[in-house]
């Protein structure tokens, strides 16, 4: 589906442009976090309440141990609704969002006042799938929580002592730190996930084929040599060598600088790790390359 501008088109320049970053709306990432630990809190209250009282009680480890399977079905259920939910509306604010930004980006970089974007099959398509993937991981969420449960309580009921040295209950109030850490990775993986799944498709539907490459040019950028993380791993890959590279979306076989990639160089077909905010804990983000003349434009 084309781009409707208010301009006609000799009007509008000629040649390669830099929009401005479309970057991940990271207060849904916020929102999303916050809901889920609200989640996490209810489970981890019921569940410690529960299994401390069973155990002062002297209960049998094996009713005990239904117990926390019948928890585990219920919370697995909440979680599963809970999870689209949050999905639906997490990809659908990132989807606008993004979209009103490389509106201002197009605007910007061509001239114009307005722009219109309709999305096509390509980006609904991406939405769809990011939703489905989204949801997946905040429904299996439980699932670890009450592993680590189980084998605690089994050690205690035991009498086998912890290897960190903690009893039950103190390692009850450990719990919440970790799953808080489990519920920010999570809301804010997803939505650069999700931001970035949503900005290809986009782009791509529209006639932008590549962008530029940012980081957030700090510390925390794995390869940084004086960084914290100067060495990338096979999940997360060198981005330090990429601030500023023109990367394509998509993979050609025309007109690809090839080897190793440098600052500025490019333009250079799609990392292995992916593009910007794919990978684990990736923060960088894209910066459009607009050109009219790929554009699928209509000007009214």
């Amino acid at each position: 589906m084309p781009i409707f501008l208010n301009a006609r088109r000799k009007q509008l320049p000629k040649g390669e442009r830099k929009g401005i970053p479309v970057k991940p709306p990271m207060q849904v990432a916020r929102d999303a976090d916050k809901v889920l630990r609200d989640h996490y809190r209810a489970m981890e209250e019921e569940v410690q309440r529960t299994v401390e009282l069973m155990l002062a009680r002297g209960v049998y480890p094996a009713e005990i141990l239904r117990e926390l399977n019948a928890l585990r079905k219920k919370w697995e259920l909440d979680f599963d609704s809970v999870g689209g939910l949050i999905s639906r509306h997490m990809v659908n604010l990132v989807a606008n969002k993004t979209k009103k930004k490389l509106e201002i980006s197009i605007n910007k970089a061509l001239g114009v006042d307005v722009s219109n974007i309709f999305d096509d099959t390509r980006v609904r398509a991406a939405t769809d799938l990011a939703q489905v993937r989204a949801h997946d991981l905040i429904r299996i969420a439980p699932e670890e929580y009450f592993d680590r449960i189980g084998q605690a309580v089994e050690m205690e009921m035991q009498g086998i002592a912890r290897p960190d040295g903690m009893s039950l209950t103190e390692y009850f109030r450990q719990i919440p730190k970790y799953n808080n850490y489990l519920a920010n990775q999570l809301a804010r993986g997803q939505v650069r996930k999700v931001a970035t799944e949503v900005n290809k498709a986009r782009q791509t539907e529209i006639g932008i084929s590549k962008y530029e490459w940012e980081t957030s040019k700090d510390s925390r950028v794995v390869g940084n040599p004086a960084g914290l993380y100067p060495k990338g791993n096979q999940a997360h890959n060198n981005h330090y060598v990429r601030q500023g590279a023109i990367f394509y979306w998509d993979a050609q076989t025309k007109n690809v600088m090839p080897g190793s990639y440098r600052p500025g160089g490019g333009p250079y077909n799609p990392p292995p790790d992916g593009p910007p905010g794919w990978a684990p804990n990736c923060r960088c983000f894209d910066v459009p390359i607009i050109d009219i003349n790929e554009l699928k434009v209509t000007t009214i």
